[in-house]
């Protein structure tokens, strides 16, 4: 957790410069990152040292957390590669449950892009080894902030929930298949990562 002394080190720019160096071209690296007992000047400090490292990425939401995702080159998300590892009994086993079972299901999580995740951090110093805010920050939160503080009520705010810059084939014809998706899963009652 970004608040844990010892631990609070992974969620900093520096630690980020690390793994960014270490990726290879065109690798991509996921981070967990706590909604709960979360507050604004965190969640936009983390955001803006993760998205100032990473020159690509998203953000992706879930029960109360966020998956982080950086690269260092263009991501697109190949559906035919996304259907074989889904298929996959770990990967079914353990992404089953979530209710992942194709590409469509990976981009009903889609939360921001890395330039709303950066507008939205402003001008945040950052979470830095120097500041480490989140340790600071979150270790004397004694609730999960609410209303317009709420990190979720943030996000929602902050997002236009499009993830078709992802998209391999950004057509219109993908893109009315996608938007069918969503509709279905909203008729059929979904509860997905940005409903209220």
């Amino acid at each position: 957790h970004p608040w844990v002394a010892g631990t609070a080190g992974v969620f900093t720019r520096e630690f980020w410069e690390i793994a960014n160096r270490r990726l290879n071209d065109g690798g991509l690296f996921a981070q967990w990152l706590n909604l709960f007992r979360m507050n604004e000047t965190t969640l936009r400090a983390v955001l803006k040292s993760f998205f100032e490292v990473f020159p690509e990425g998203f953000v992706l939401s879930s029960e109360r957390s966020l998956i982080l995702v950086g690269s260092n080159g263009t991501i697109i998300l190949d559906e035919p590669r996304a259907r074989e590892v889904l298929a996959r009994p770990a990967m079914s086993a353990r992404l089953g449950p979530h209710g992942v079972k194709n590409a469509n299901d990976l981009l009903w999580y889609y939360a921001l892009s890395r330039d709303e995740a950066l507008t939205l951090a402003g001008d945040s110093p950052g979470n830095l080894d120097r500041n480490i805010l989140s340790e600071v920050e979150l270790a004397r939160l004694t609730r999960d902030p609410k209303g317009a503080d709420d990190p979720e009520a943030i996000l929602r705010a902050a997002s236009r929930m499009d993830p078709t810059h992802l998209l391999e084939e950004n057509t219109p014809e993908r893109l009315a298949q996608f938007a069918d998706y969503l509709i279905a899963q909203e008729c059929a009652g979904m509860r997905g990562p940005h409903s209220n």
